[in-house]
């Protein structure tokens, strides 16, 4: 196909700390589409960071400009000409004292921003602040659960446009708890939370968009506990492509598990008409980080036919 890689490679730079999450590209920053893609990044970001925007800046020949906004690309997600935006996440991040934290003075300067770069973007705020947060005994505590789950693009996925032109946007479910209990109570607390995230969705697209529900799995073994997310997947324009979790080396009970869990979110896609396919790196291994291909992977323009 035409499709374009580009390679990113980042050098240590002397007395500055290199995260163990290098790998997440989407993460330094978050892209406008227009004739010409705009890069956001936070003004405080490291040199790290800087290295990965200069990098596909020059590649695409892309405007790089800086906010006092805490944005991540894995906490945006585009859909049509809305901006989807993950609140909770960003106002924690504002409350270490990026921004002086309210959803408010957020709101402004991602509508400042979109004004200043000549976008017709409509901002939409996706989140229930601090509704929950996980117990230490459950494995989504890792996930810093605040929206529901850590970064938007672990439960949202905007999938292009149905045949009406609504836009199709895929939302993860938590499937009720096998056992009783505070489990039972969280996983009810988790697809709560996500059935609030749908309401906004329904709210800000007035009614006018295709919404396909994902089932999420946590799966607390082979520890750590790992989000089991299809939702962290791409749009190439044509197709969603999904991660493909088979390629683990796991015992033969959680490899069928996954063979079951693959099968159900083939069925959630094609039941809307939506065509798939499957990415088969060992992704599995990623989610111990709370990531997959749509954290490796980043795309930066599409090439206009």
């Amino acid at each position: 196909d035409d499709t374009e890689i580009v390679p990113v490679s980042i050098a240590r730079v002397a007395g500055e700390k290199v995260p163990m999450n290098l790998k997440w590209i989407q993460d330094p920053f978050c892209v406008l589409h227009g004739d010409t893609p705009t890069y956001l990044y936070n003004d405080d970001i490291g040199t790290w960071q800087w290295a990965v925007i200069s990098a596909l800046k020059n590649a695409a020949g892309a405007i790089a400009r800086p906010t006092p906004l805490p944005l991540e690309g894995g906490n945006t997600r585009l859909a049509g000409n809305r901006w989807l935006l993950g609140r909770d996440l960003l106002l924690r991040y504002q409350d270490k004292g990026s921004v002086p934290g309210n959803i408010m003075a957020a709101q402004r300067c991602a509508e400042d921003l979109i004004r200043r770069f000549g976008s017709d973007l409509e901002p939409v705020w996706l989140g229930n602040k601090y509704l929950h947060a996980a117990p230490k005994w459950h494995p989504a505590a890792n996930l810093e659960s605040l929206q529901p789950f850590f970064h938007l693009d672990l439960y949202v996925f905007p999938c292009g446009v149905n045949s009406k032109g609504q836009a199709r946007i895929a939302v993860g479910s938590i499937p009720p708890s096998a056992t009783d209990g505070r489990e039972a109570r969280l996983h009810q607390l988790l697809q709560g939370s996500l059935e609030m995230v749908v309401s906004d969705l329904q709210r800000a697209f007035l009614g006018e968009v295709e919404l396909l529900r994902i089932p999420l799995h946590i799966l607390p073994h082979p520890e750590p506990p790992r989000l089991l997310s299809y939702c962290n997947g791409m749009w190439d324009g044509n197709a969603a492509l999904l991660p493909d979790y088979r390629s683990a080396r796991l015992d033969p009970g959680p490899a069928l598990e996954i063979e079951r869990l693959q099968a159900q979110a083939l069925a959630s896609f094609r039941a809307h008409q939506i065509p798939v396919r499957f990415v088969p790196l060992n992704f599995f291994e990623d989610l111990s980080q709370y990531g997959a291909l749509n954290c490796r992977v980043k795309i930066i323009r599409y090439h206009q036919p």
